[in-house]
């Protein structure tokens, strides 16, 4: 047993009884970045190895300390990373707010809506501002994972959205033990949060460590078993298998599942059943605490909105503009003020009310 100062640190089990065991772990892949002892299981954490305490480490409790879903500290990090100029009651702090086109044909045609995450990170890439990216990538079931890009041309194979739960944080261990010190991440609210929080642990006795933090907007997510038990009998009923879908998207108020075949259509409050507890329980809809948050809501059709949250994001976003790698139009604030609203009074009413865009 641990004594004097060390008998309330934390370790797995407390991680695992008080986080992941009630429902409550996004499945981010924080907690398995740094430690040997801990991998992902898909989308849950488990322990593989003995604990840096049970093998007789004086101090630890890493894992549990950095949790996204248990950790507070958002005042810190705000402090620490974003602009305190302008803030929105209801999407937080931020510089700009755009509504933007990628003009690349690639990245277009490839990508969802406007294409902003893609045109970002390769203009990153491109420019020799990062060493690589973490995007999420899927296999032909629509299984979620970390992809790692080094090169521009590749940023595409992770373009579209997946609507499964991919621990790209995991992933940025493996990148920074390679040395790659300049990353941009992609990610879900939640795991903004436990990039935040590396950033303000681990990361910041390191200067040579540099991180953009690219938040998407999100209602909620789902783990892969539960949403293709769930989907497969009404993707069949529309005469598809999941392997026939080419990509998927939420608008006005359905879930679609486009393919060559024809479409399969369901309304969004049909998924209330899959919703994890963990989403229930976030009321983070814009990614807060990123350095660039991107979303479909608040843009037309087939372009993206961005919210740049420091200065250094949204001279990112403003050259780009000048350069020409972007078009650019007015966006409708009052549509992300109503989602996150929406996301709020769902945790308010217990998690039961589903949102609609």
């Amino acid at each position: 047993m641990l004594i004097g100062d060390y008998e309330d640190i934390k370790t797995f089990e407390d991680l695992k009884a008080e986080i992941i065991d009630l429902g409550l772990c996004a499945g981010c892949g924080t907690c398995a970045a740094f430690c040997e002892a801990i991998e992902m299981d898909g989308d849950t954490p488990k322990l593989v190895g003995d604990c840096a305490l049970v093998r007789g480490a004086l101090k630890c409790g890493t894992c549990y300390n950095i949790c996204p879903k248990r950790s507070n500290g958002d005042a810190t990090i705000i402090e620490k990373f974003l602009s305190k100029d302008k803030v929105d009651e209801l999407f937080g702090n931020y510089v700009g707010i755009y509504s933007v086109k990628a003009t690349n044909t690639d990245i277009a045609e490839r990508a969802q809506d406007g294409g902003a995450v893609s045109a970002i990170i390769h203009y990153l890439l491109s420019s020799g501002s990062v060493d690589c990216g973490i995007i999420s990538k899927r296999d032909e079931s629509w299984r979620a994972s970390p992809l790692v890009i080094t090169s521009a041309d590749d940023v595409t194979k992770g373009s579209g959205t997946k609507y499964a739960v991919s621990p790209n944080v995991e992933a940025l261990g493996d990148v920074i033990r390679d040395e790659k010190l300049r990353v941009a991440i992609v990610g879900t609210p939640c795991q903004v949060k436990g990039v935040r929080n590396l950033q303000s642990t681990l990361f910041e006795p390191i200067e040579k460590i540099e991180i953009v933090n690219i938040g998407l907007f999100c209602t909620e997510n789902f783990r892969y078993d539960s949403f293709i038990e769930y989907m497969t009998p009404r993707l069949e009923e529309g005469g598809l298998k999941i392997n026939d879908v080419t990509k998927t998207e939420i608008t006005k108020g359905k879930f679609f599942f486009r393919s060559p075949k024809g479409d399969v259509s369901l309304k969004i409050a049909e998924l209330e059943p899959i919703i994890p507890t963990n989403c229930r329980n976030c009321i983070d809809f814009s990614a807060e605490l990123a350095d660039i948050s991107v979303g479909s809501v608040g843009s037309p059709d087939g372009w993206s909105t961005v919210i740049t949250r420091n200065e250094k994001s949204d001279e990112l976003v403003k050259r780009m503009i000048e350069e020409g790698l972007f078009e650019v139009q007015e966006t409708n604030i009052k549509i992300i003020h109503m989602l996150c609203t929406n996301k709020r009074k769902r945790l308010e009413k217990g998690g039961e009310e589903v949102l609609t865009e």
